[in-house]
C-alpha cells in the first residue's frame, strides 16, 4: 500500500513531468528536394550528435540536452528547409 506522503510526491513529480513537456518548442520537419529517407535519417542524426549539450546542473534522467539553434542551423547547412511537422513535403 503507497502511503499518503508517498503518493503526493509521486503526484508531484507526475505534474512537474507534464509541466517540463508542455514547454517544449513546437515541432518542426526539415525537407530537403532529392533526399531519400536514408540521407535524412543520416543529416539528422550527425546534427543531433553535434547538437548535444552536456548538463552540469544536476539532473539525474537528462544529463544532456540538445540545443535546437544549433541542430536548425546544422540541417539547414546541409541544404534541409524546416517547415511545421503538419505540413506536408
Amino acid at each position: 500500500m503507497i502511503r499518503p506522503k508517498a503518493h503526493w510526491i509521486a503526484l508531484g513529480l507526475c505534474a512537474g513531468l507534464l509541466a517540463a513537456c508542455s514547454t517544449t518548442k513546437t515541432a518542426v520537419r526539415f525537407q530537403k528536394p532529392g533526399a531519400d529517407a536514408v540521407d535524412q535519417h543520416r543529416d539528422e542524426s550527425a546534427c543531433l550528435r553535434s547538437a548535444i549539450v552536456l548538463d552540469d546542473r544536476g539532473l539525474i534522467l537528462l544529463p544532456f540536452e540538445i540545443d535546437h539553434a544549433a541542430y536548425q542551423r546544422c540541417m539547414e547547412d546541409r541544404g534541409y528547409v524546416a517547415a511545421p511537422a503538419g505540413s506536408r513535403p
